[in-house]
This record gives C-alpha cells, structure tokens and sequence, in this order.
C-alpha cells in the first residue's frame, strides 16, 4: 500500500519531466544542422563572453558535443533541478501539510521503512524518464544523417543520474524537517538559482554545483569513455549520506 502511495504521488510528474526533456531533444537534434552552420553568426549575437565558449564547447566534437552540451548539461541541468525538487519537497513536509502522517503510522510499518520506500520511489522516477529520454540521440541522430558516439550517451545518462538523485537527496532533507511542502520548493529553487548565478560568475563557478556536471565534465566523458569514478563516489556517498540525515530527523519527528 505505500509503494502505491508513493508512485501515485510521483508518477505524473515523471511524466512531465520525460515529456519536456523529450520535446527538448527532438527539437535540438533537427536544430542542429543549422546551429552547425550558423555557430559564428549565433556567437556574434551572444553579448556574454561566458555563454560564447558554449557554442564552441558545444562543436567540440560536433553532434556528440552538442546533445552532451544541450541535453546533459542544460536540459537535464534546468528540467532535472525542477524535477528533483518538486519530487522531494512533498515526501514528508506534503504528509504533515495534508495530514496524512497520521494514516502512514498507524499502519504497522517502521519509519525507516516507510522513508526508504519514499526516497527510493521519488529518485527511481526522477532518473527513469533520463533513461528513457537520453539513448533517443541515437535514432534521431539518423534524422540529420549524423554520426553518433553510442557509449558516452550512456555513460553521460548515469553521471547525470547521480548529479540528479543528489540534488533530490538535498531537498529531500529539507523535506523531512519542514511541515510546508511548497516552502520547501521555494527555498530550495532559491538555493538552486543562487548555484546557477555562482555558475556564470567567473572565479566562484568552481563552488556552484552546477561544476559536478557541466559541459567540462561531459565533455571529459566524450573524451576518455570513462565516468569520473571519484567524482562518481563521492556523489553516490554523500546522497547515502543526505538519507541517513533524513533519516535521523524523520525518527525525531513527533509529527
């Protein structure tokens, strides 16, 4: 009954985020050619020197470079923070504001069980449309008669995913303190354009969060068809981290 209760809760707002990025995709794969043709005259339109290197960035090894630049490191960027957000900020702040809290503990079900059973529904259907979406690059890349690298897709899909699963870890402990799920949203959508604003920022970029996954990191994906195992761990890490944190205020809670 739980599990039901949680994709229910999650479910069409998967469906939302697979919607988006796939529209975003189709739309960016049959841009391509002309983005490709056109890459100076866009650059000379751009006043910002930030967002130039982008287009050069985005050349780099030409469709690969582009869906990498496009899909993972700003669709998936942008859609993916709003997804991570909106798919942790109820998990427990929307039962106290609903109050149905209640109904969840008088069912003969420990609180670790029914955290882990949230967490693990929210994050399955937060990187599920990625999956789905993501290896879409390869037949519409036949659209547009274009060559496409089949493995750094994927390995870019589970890198994303983490990056993904670790903001919605971020939120999801804020979610197991508050009461209020949309105050919840609205902080941390603060927190996340706060990131995005150091992004852009020359010589603070490199403490936004945004940096675990940008176009420099998908673009050393392309180069050596490796994940970053490191940077890979310490993501996964400090998402167990995140839960045991949620975790440890969800059993305080006297609701």
């Amino acid at each position: 009954m739980i599990l039901r209760k949680c994709i229910r809760d999650v479910f069409w707002k998967s469906v939302t985020f697979a919607a988006l990025l796939e529209v975003h995709m189709i739309l960016v794969v049959l841009y391509f050619p002309d983005f490709e043709r056109n890459a100076s005259n866009i650059k000379k339109a751009i006043p910002s020197e930030f967002f130039k290197q982008f287009v050069d960035l985005a050349l780099t090894r030409g469709y690969d470079s582009y869906i990498g630049f496009q899909h993972f490191a700003k669709a998936i960027a942008t859609f993916g923070t709003f997804a991570a957000i909106f798919m942790a900020n109820s998990a427990v702040a929307g039962e106290v504001h609903d109050r149905t809290a209640e109904f969840l503990f008088s069912r003969p079900w420990s609180r670790t069980r029914i955290l882990a059973t949230k967490y693990l529904t929210g994050a399955l259907f937060l990187i599920l449309p990625v999956w789905i979406v993501s290896p879409t690059a390869i037949p519409l890349a036949r659209l547009i008669d274009e060559p496409v690298a089949i493995a750094p897709i994927f390995l870019q899909t589970i890198h994303s995913s983490v990056f993904m699963i670790l903001l919605y870890s971020m939120t999801f402990v804020i979610s197991s303190w508050s009461s209020n799920a949309m105050s919840v949203a609205f902080g941390a959508l603060g927190i996340a354009l706060l990131e995005f604003v150091l992004l852009i920022i020359q010589g603070v970029s490199h403490s936004s969060i945004y940096k675990l996954s940008d176009m420099g990191v998908s673009l050393e994906i392309m180069r050596t068809e490796r994940l970053p195992f490191v940077l890979e761990v310490s993501m996964a890490g400090s998402c167990a981290a995140l839960f045991a944190i949620s975790l440890a205020i969800f059993k305080r809670r006297d609701f």
